[in-house]
């Protein structure tokens, strides 16, 4: 007599739990990217406005100062 064997669905259960995985880290890592990359943004912004208004400053002084 053959013993009946309940089928293994192991292989199913980490097909979906890596599915799972993936899908939670891209979930997770695209909005940190956009973040990471908006603060990068933001960052040379502020450096370019600075660099800027020190160059006003410096022609404002030099245009008093004739």
């Amino acid at each position: 007599m053959t013993e009946r064997r309940a089928p293994t669905s192991n292989k199913w259960i980490t097909l979906e739990g890596t599915h799972f995985i993936l899908l939670f880290a891209l979930i997770i890592t695209k909005p940190l990217k956009y973040y990471l990359h908006m603060q990068l943004l933001q960052c040379c912004l502020n450096t370019v406005q600075s660099l800027c208004r020190v160059r006003l400053q410096w022609t404002l002084d030099y245009l008093f100062n004739l």
